[in-house]
């Protein structure tokens, strides 16, 4: 699951994405290149599927998170007429802990 600070579209076929250098998202992503980003929105469910490659095994604003860049080859939209989705994941923040805006940032400036 990404957050908004760590997904940045720069245009219709290109997304940079920021995934944890340690995860298994990452470990996957350098092995086969291949990613889907699923977007969930009140009406529709939305499958975002590109080749993604390795820009930065370590970010240079978090060290801990690698950058990669995501050439979207497909969009898939899956949507039940007359269906809404009525929730969605919720989750609480931490106190002191803060967006990673310089994150966000780094995604931006490639």
């Amino acid at each position: 699951m990404l957050s908004n600070w760590e997904v940045f579209a720069g245009d219709k076929t290109s997304i940079r994405i920021a995934t944890y250098d340690s995860s298994v998202t990452t470990a996957n992503l350098m092995r086969n290149n291949r990613a889907t980003l699923v977007l969930v929105d009140n009406g529709a469910t939305y499958y975002v599927k590109g080749m993604a490659i390795l820009l930065k095994k370590h970010a240079e604003s978090d060290a801990n998170n690698a950058i990669f860049e995501m050439r979207v080859r497909k969009v898939l939209e899956d949507k039940l007429p007359g269906t809404k989705i009525t929730s969605g994941i919720t989750y609480t923040k931490e106190k002191g802990v803060e967006p990673h805006e310089e994150l966000y940032e780094e995604l931006k400036r490639r």
